[in-house]
């Protein structure tokens, strides 16, 4: 099947998931086949209870014991703690006891272990609801064994209008709607012309939503099928990869995203395969890039793992490496539920592993690496005259930040104690430089790491956002080339090996030291602080970002704090850095000033406080750092970072990438103000990786203006045979343009583009050029709007004023809306439709267009309810092709839409004669095409075999999706057809009942 842009229409679209579905195994049955007692009930309840039977078949359970659990689900509430109950009984069975009496059981609802002991069907247009209440109709349903797991919900990709956003809004009112239904639902889809999916949670208004990739798959919608939906995936994800989330008083769901479930089940299958005998490996490096997700792979991972019935009650150790990931990691696991035991000091992590006489206690623990010190343990091996080893295979150990923590002492004795272990390190920045290499450590040279996930995935998904580094004041500022190289070779010294740090120390502390001087001179500073007070002022906080400065060490901290003071509010920025007793003067007495301003004398709550405010409140907008979050840090409004410190490797990578979070429509790259000369070096820096690793990791935002001359120039080509005026004749081939030569959407595209990256630059001396080119599109961006997409200018202007606040400024205030307004005017399709189009619009090919546009919104909307505008819309679309590809030339395309104006004022002017409404009117040319019998007499027919069904409680929301509810309409059409028409032959009859159902099913449901 070619790409999703190839669906012409919903149907098809519908149509090749249905299809693929089987292709996977699934059964297709027609919702009026369900086995459904009435739309009110979201569980088919037979296949439920067959399927309880044939799983647990080592339990007794008898006719009343089924209906007793199937009771369990149904009164289970909608709520939170409902869900979470469902979603807990999916995974490990509903607690029950078997004639109420003897032990509790866990029955299963699902067969985890054989897939094909479940049943899978797959129906379209199926109806929910309560009686008397909201009903819905879903496109796609999944159920597994009776239960409706899976709503999928399909939108024409051929409509440029619609997108998959309006099928993930349909799906959000079907919750508010029927809640009792998604306390089964675990995730929907919405398909378009892109596919997302997300973990259902009602009480939300914005789920977060993924798209799914596969490997060797490019359309996007059999990507979601075949990844997401396969019997043993959609079974593996509702077991192990979808959990209910708490978080800051909020609770939701969440569900893996593709790259979390690739790594998840490689690292699973190579413990399996080790175990079996059928590899060797027992290690492993997940290389994901910063803001993936890797601490969710790491929850999602032991939760697996800890199920896997060959490891048979596993010890899951995660590892790290500093206090605040610690924190970070429990509250992650606690947050979906899972039970952690978080290693408080030495003497409890050697409680933990000569538990059960050194064999170690089962579960998951969470440690940070500096517990494994040799001489503590050493000291309690000597006092109890035993050295502890865990001898058993059955340990699993997750490493995170795995490049920081695993060349020295401490990872020696965590194997040395662990032997038997699985180890696989989870990092975004790998190392590979003698003495530290992580590939090494962890991966097999055949290999290099076993799943990864870099800048250019995380970009292309949306999950990060690309890198833009700028040069800032190069000749007055930028460290010389031999010193940043220098520096960059001692950065930290962290890469020197311990036993020489000091030695090593003792011999570069000069150089180094008259670098920081130079660094730290009081003119540079002023310099370097007064550039970033400017941009910010101008280029940050208009879009409502916020920043971070980062400095060489902790005295350039508070110097650039007292600079920066002078050019902006005091209470703009705040250092987050640590404090130690004998810090010299001018860093104490800030510490000082810190503890008055706060109110609280502890230093790590002051940290959190301002974190917490940069995160939450308006204030602080700038932070002030050395070392402290240039890693594990994330903040979405932090978009630029103002770089003093030379850093190197996976520092610079870790570092940068803070400013990469998406966060609202503006923010399209994470930007770095580059003051110390590192990007000119950048090769250098990043020398521990290939080339191929970190082509993408950052771009000279040079090219921003470049993209925005070279996009600038391709916008106006589109419009080059126009002269450039604002006389309504000039406008109006503008007009004819956008729709004859269908280039509206490509323009919008383009368009908005280049608003963005206006907002960006501005105010920039390289934009003065532009300003009135800028100012022309964005004027036939407007008339596209008016004319084109029907939409409300004013509304447009108070969308730009919130979000486009530049644009509003150096643009829109000379733009004349209202004269489009006029000029533009929106005309409906009623008996003065024609008037008005002869007044407004006197070109020939601006009427054809007006045409085209007025009678397409009119005929879809009324498609719905009316199948005569479907062939309406047809004539519509042919004739415009016809006119567009220049077959038909613009009078007889005129002539002939007229004519289609004519036929619809036509059908609404009789309709409204004969008193009938919409669908009654379509009833009734349904029987015209069969029966030639007096108007007047048919019209009451057709409204008789109405009131027929409507008296008779036949026709109520969702008959159709009844087996029984449909026999029952369709008797009574054939006996209603037999009774008042009893000249047709048997054929004619067949054929007008089918075609009475087919109307009845669709528009009467």
């Amino acid at each position: 099947m070619p790409p999703t842009a190839s669906f012409t229409e919903k149907k098809v679209l519908e149509d090749f998931i249905i299809n693929e579905l089987k292709r996977l195994g699934w059964k297709y049955v027609e919702p009026e086949n369900l086995e459904r007692t009435s739309v009110d009930e979201p569980l088919l309840v037979n296949s439920l209870k067959r399927a309880i039977r044939r799983i647990n078949s080592d339990v007794d359970l008898s006719d009343r014991d089924l209906e007793s659990i199937v009771s369990m689900l149904r009164f289970r509430p909608p709520t939170a703690e409902g869900i979470r109950e469902v979603l807990h009984w999916f995974k490990n069975g509903v607690p029950y006891k078997p004639g109420r009496r003897g032990f509790v059981k866990l029955i299963k609802l699902f067969d985890f272990d054989n897939v094909d002991n479940n049943e899978f069907i797959v129906s379209r247009q199926v109806w929910f609801g309560k009686a008397g209440g909201d009903k819905i109709r879903a496109d796609i349903v999944l159920f597994i064994n009776g239960i409706p797991v899976v709503i999928i919900e399909c939108k024409n990709p051929a409509n440029p209008n619609l997108s998959w956003f309006d099928a993930y809004r349909q799906i959000k009112e079907y919750e508010r709607k029927v809640p009792d239904l998604f306390k089964y639902v675990q995730f929907s889809i919405a398909a378009c012309r892109k596919v997302k999916y997300w973990a259902n949670t009602p009480w939300i208004d914005e789920d977060i939503k993924h798209e799914w990739r596969e490997e060797g798959i490019d359309d996007p919608v059999k990507a979601t099928v075949v990844g997401m939906l396969s019997k043993n995936r959609i079974l593996d994800l509702i077991e192990n990869f979808i959990f209910m989330k708490s978080e800051r008083g909020r609770e939701f769901k969440i569900i893996a995203r593709y790259m979390q479930y690739r790594a998840t089940n490689k690292i699973v299958k190579r413990v399996i395969d080790n175990l079996k005998g059928e590899t060797t490996k027992d290690r492993g490096l997940i290389w994901h890039w910063q803001g993936s997700g890797k601490t969710l792979t790491m929850v999602f991972t032991s939760y697996k793992l800890q199920r896997l019935k060959l490891l048979e009650n596993p010890t899951i150790i995660i590892v790290v490496d500093r206090r605040d990931l610690e924190e970070q990691l429990y509250g992650e696991f606690t947050s979906v539920g899972l039970n952690v035991e978080r290693i408080r000091s030495i003497p409890h992590l050697i409680e933990v592993f000569t538990h059960d006489e050194g064999r170690g206690k089962r579960g998951i623990f969470l440690t940070l690496i500096q517990k494994f010190r040799r001489k503590d343990i050493k000291e309690f091996e000597k006092k109890v005259g035993k050295k502890i080893i865990i001898e058993r295979r059955n340990v699993v150990v997750l490493v995170d930040e795995a490049h920081r923590s695993q060349h020295g002492s401490l990872a020696i004795e965590m194997r040395r104690i662990l032997k038997n272990a699985f180890y696989f390190a989870f990092t975004g920045t790998p190392i590979k430089i003698v003495g530290r290499d992580t590939f090494k450590v962890f991966s097999y040279p055949d290999e290099g790491y076993m799943d990864r996930y870099f800048i250019e995935e995380s970009i292309r998904d949306g999950f990060t956002l690309p890198i833009h580094y700028q040069p800032r004041l190069p000749k007055d500022v930028h460290l010389k080339k031999d010193e940043l190289r220098f520096f960059l070779e001692q950065e930290l010294f962290e890469e020197i090996p311990e036993r020489f740090r000091g030695k090593v120390e003792r011999s570069i502390r000069e150089k180094l030291n008259n670098i920081k001087i130079f660094l730290k001179k009081p003119e540079r500073i002023e310099d370097v602080v007064k550039d970033i007070a400017s941009h910010f002022k101008y280029h940050v906080e208009p879009l409502g970002f916020k920043a971070m400065i980062v400095t060489v060490d902790r005295e350039a901290c508070v110097l650039y704090k007292k600079a920066l003071d002078e050019f902006l509010p005091s209470e703009y920025s705040e250092i987050v850095m640590t404090f130690t007793n004998t810090d010299p003067k001018v860093i104490a007495d800030y510490r000082e000033t810190l503890y008055e301003k706060y109110g609280r004398r502890d230093d790590n709550d002051i940290r959190k406080e301002v974190i917490r405010r940069f995160k939450e409140e308006e204030l602080p907008k700038i932070l002030i750092v050395t070392d402290m979050l240039l890693t594990g840090f994330d903040a979405p409004i932090l978009q630029v970072m103002y770089l003093d410190k030379p850093l190197k490797g996976h520092r610079l990578l870790q570092a940068i990438a803070r400013t990469n979070r998406p966060y609202g429509e503006l923010k399209k790259f994470g930007l770095v103000l580059d003051y110390v000369g590192i990007f000119t070096e950048l090769k250098k820096a990043l020398e521990e990786y290939n080339t191929y690793d970190v082509k993408d990791v950052a771009y000279d935002a040079a090219l921003l203006k470049e993209r925005f001359k070279e996009l600038i120039g391709r916008t106006l080509d589109m419009f080059k045979d126009i002269e450039r005026r604002d006389d309504r004749e000039t406008l109006m081939r503008v007009v004819r343009k956008f729709v004859k030569e269908d280039i509206g959407e490509e323009f919008e595209k383009r368009y908005k583009e280049l608003r963005t990256l206006f907002e960006l630059l501005a105010p920039d001396p390289f934009l003065d050029k532009y300003i009135d080119d800028y100012r022309w599109l964005t004027q036939l961006y407007n008339i596209y709007v008016a004319f084109v997409k029907r939409g409300d200018l004013e509304e447009l202007r108070t969308y730009i004023s919130k979000a486009y606040k530049k644009t509003l400024r150096y643009i829109y205030n000379s733009i004349d809306i209202g004269k489009i307004k006029n000029d533009f005017p929106i005309l409906k399709l009623n008996e003065n439709y024609l008037v008005f189009l002869d007044k407004y619009y006197p070109s020939l090919d601006v009427k054809v267009a007006n045409l085209v546009l007025t009678i397409r919104e009119y005929a879809a909307s009324r498609a719905r309810t009316n199948p005569i505008y479907k062939s309406i819309v047809e004539q519509v679309e042919e004739t415009f092709r016809e006119w567009k590809n220049g077959i038909l030339e613009t009078k007889k395309a005129y002539s002939k839409l007229v004519s289609i104006v004519k036929k619809c004022l036509n059908i609404e002017r009789k309709r409204r004669e004969i008193g009938l409404s919409e669908r009654e009117y379509a009833l009734l040319n349904v029987f015209r095409k069969y029966v030639s019998i007096d108007e007047y007499l048919l019209t009451r027919r057709v409204k008789n075999l109405l009131q027929i069904l409507h008296n008779k409680g036949l026709l109520f929301n969702g008959w159709s999706t009844l087996k029984k509810a449909t026999k029952d309409v369709e008797r009574e059409v054939r006996l209603f057809i037999v009774r008042n028409f009893k000249g047709l032959t048997i054929d004619s009859r067949n054929n007008l009942t089918r075609e009475v159902m087919d109307l009845l099913k669709t528009y009467f449901s």
